[in-house]
């Protein structure tokens, strides 16, 4: 050694170069973060309408319900991002049942996101005899 303290230039590049290696990777896990986050709480919205909408079915009572189908666009929230289209079946599937299946579509981050739930619904209602 030459008795000068320091860096050289190669030990500084090599250093940056490490640094902008991880800086970038833990850009990128960040923003697939926030994707997975912002996903979670639209498929969230969409559950809890469907659900809302199962428990107000339930409540009208199986003799209300008709077979076809029934578009809720308007009732989904404006959490949701456009284009979003949203509507549910009725269908018999044998006497004293009702099938109600739930098709939601909607947007994230540009991403057609496509939910489908499923319900029944009988004659008998839940703790009746």
């Amino acid at each position: 050694m030459n008795g000068k303290n320091g860096f050289t230039i190669i030990e500084l590049v090599v250093t940056i170069v490490i640094s902008g290696i991880f800086i970038y990777g833990a850009s990128l896990t960040l923003r697939q973060l926030m994707f997975i986050n912002e996903r979670a709480n639209d498929l969230a919205i969409a559950n809890s309408t469907a659900r809302n909408i199962t428990e107000s079915l339930r409540s009208a009572g199986y003799l209300s319900l008709s077979d076809g189908t029934i578009n809720f666009t308007t009732n989904l929230p404006d959490e949701l991002a456009d284009p979003r289209d949203a509507s549910y079946t009725i269908t018999t599937e044998s006497p004293g049942l009702k099938r109600i299946k739930f098709d939601i579509d909607f947007t994230i981050n540009g991403r057609a996101q496509e939910q489908q739930y499923t319900t029944f619904i009988g004659e008998v209602g839940v703790g009746q005899y």
